[in-house]
């Protein structure tokens, strides 16, 4: 039988997390501003799995973006999924040791079909 499942997206822009209202993003606040209003370490056992988003224009935030996946999936024990600004490789190999379990992959189907089979094997 189907269950439902609930699913908590985090939206990441250039150091903030913020909230997407038709299509402009928002910002609602820092790392220490989410952790303090919904401790993931308590809530993870309320929710089914955490995505987390990339949304920063800047080609070299995945480095900062990691760590910040890194200080959230600390002692979180749901299925992590983590996407936005990955281009190669090496950026889902970053991810992936900082804390993520998936990689969402959007563009980068179109732009690198490559790199889907790389990821794969």
């Amino acid at each position: 039988m189907l269950r439902k499942r609930i699913i908590f997206t985090l939206i990441y822009s250039d150091g903030f997390f913020t909230q997407s209202r038709n299509f402009r993003l928002q910002k609602v606040g820092d790392l220490g501003w989410l952790e303090k209003h919904y401790q993931f370490q308590r809530i993870s056992f309320s929710i089914d799995e955490l995505i987390i988003l990339n949304a920063s224009k800047n080609a070299k935030a995945t480095t900062d973006f990691a760590s910040v996946v890194s200080q959230l999936t600390t002692n979180v024990f749901i299925p992590v999924a983590v996407g936005g600004g990955i281009r190669t490789a090496e950026d889902a190999a970053l991810l992936f040791k900082n804390g993520a379990d998936k990689i969402v992959l959007n563009s980068a189907l179109a732009n690198n079909p490559r790199l889907v089979k790389i990821l794969i094997e």
